[in-house]
């Protein structure tokens, strides 16, 4: 056959009582006949007990119980917990697939651990290990102890380590596998309050020449947005989530933008001694002619504001409604320490992204676009488009609608 067993040679002698009052020590062996041996063989043997093939079936067993995990664990990656009836969970599915697989792989070192048994005492080996070998091949507490009694090179060490691993094999087939809470989208009414503007138009003469004022309602919105504290969870009351995570698409709005710069760097200090050093004054000038000067008597605060060209911020293309730059110099020292900023503040889209979570209301800023046809030397009306445009939630294509233009009354800036 093709895949028999090695069979070997066995000699039995059978014990002939003699006749008379012979003693035990007087009892005489003889080897059994050739064919007293070969019924005894053939009244013992089977075709599985002869052959390889059960332990082939058992290895293709294991390997398709093996293939089957993976394909199950595959398949169910990332995806929701399945609903089976009578009970039935992924864990028990995957349970059942270990344990076959297991006995697939007992199966072929219990037999394979049998015939090797015969086979070490083939090669002249102690009498002794039969009854490791024996107990190795039934079962791990047995292959655990002659693990550590053969040297690790033979064969008999790799099967004693198989039933070994193959007893710890279910807690880490179910350590593989791990529930993670995430969310998905349910069906439901999730709403949120917004307030945006697409065209400014606050202009207005003014009590006189010179005495333009901003109206109430400009005043109060930059006052609340300077003092106001913005907590957490303020704006809670203009949304609606029932499930208390909830996802808003990005919305847009009008608004006003600043730049600021520290330009402290760019001023240049002229020194002009007076007729004691405690009447000497410093002049600071940067390089759009803007002066600040100081002197070194007394404690002071002093702050200076011009309305001129900047000097590092670059804005063009931007719907500019106001450029300033200040010196600030205050306290005592000489020379006294100055600093020297300017902003500018100009017309601009900004794009909002809203999210609940946990019941936790955030609105997060994540783009300002500024890009506009606007002219300084025209006070006609002008237009700021966005890159990306969004009307009711959903991105527009191109951004040449109506709806993604913000426009801008000429006399407001």
């Amino acid at each position: 056959m093709a895949f028999s067993k090695e069979e070997y040679q066995l000699t039995y002698v059978r014990l002939d009582d003699p006749s008379g009052t012979a003693t035990n020590a007087k009892r005489k062996s003889r080897p059994l006949s050739v064919p007293e041996q070969q019924a005894i063989l053939q009244s013992q043997t089977s075709f599985f007990g002869s052959s390889w093939t059960f332990e082939i079936l058992n290895c293709l067993i294991a390997v398709v119980f093996l293939v089957a995990i993976i394909v199950v664990l595959y398949n169910f990656d990332g995806k929701p917990v399945p609903d089976w009836p009578y009970g039935i969970t992924l864990n028990a599915l995957v349970s059942v697939l270990s344990t076959a697989m297991k006995a697939g792989m007992v199966c072929i070192c219990t037999e394979a651990l049998s015939q090797l048994k015969w086979s070490w005492f083939n090669q002249g080996n102690k009498l002794s290990d039969l009854a490791l070998l024996d107990a190795a091949s039934r079962g791990p507490v047995g292959a655990l102890i002659a693990l550590f009694c053969f040297v690790p090179r033979h064969l008999i060490t790799f099967g004693c380590l198989v039933l070994v691993i193959a007893a710890a094999t279910d807690p880490f087939v179910q350590q593989v596998m791990g529930i993670l809470g995430r969310s998905v989208p349910t069906h439901g009414n999730a709403s949120i309050q917004v307030c945006n503007s697409s065209l400014y138009t606050d202009y207005g003469l003014g009590e006189g020449p010179g005495m333009n004022k901003a109206p109430l309602s400009t005043i109060g919105a930059i006052y609340s947005g300077i003092f106001q504290e913005q907590s957490p969870n303020s704006k809670s009351s203009l949304m609606e989530c029932t499930t208390g995570n909830c996802t808003f698409a990005p919305y847009q709005s009008l608004g006003i933008c600043s730049r600021c710069a520290n330009i402290t760097d760019s001023l240049t200090l002229h020194k002009v001694d007076g007729f004691t050093s405690q009447q000497a004054t410093y002049n600071y000038k940067l390089p759009n002619n803007f002066s600040f000067q100081t002197s070194t008597n007394g404690q002071y605060v002093m702050n200076s504001t011009y309305l001129g060209n900047l000097v590092s911020l670059n804005t063009t293309g931007l719907a500019n409604i106001l450029n300033f730059t200040a010196i600030t110099s205050s306290g005592y020292g000489v020379p006294p320490t100055v600093s020297a900023t300017e902003c500018s503040l100009s017309f601009c889209v900004e794009t909002y992204h809203a999210a609940v979570n946990g019941g936790t209301f955030t609105e997060k800023l994540i783009s300002i676009e500024g890009t506009s046809n606007y002219s300084r030397t025209s006070l006609k009306d002008f237009e700021i488009v966005p890159n990306t445009c969004y009307v009711n939630g959903t991105q527009q294509e191109s951004t040449h609608s109506p709806e993604c233009a913000f426009k801008v009354r000429g006399h407001s800036s």
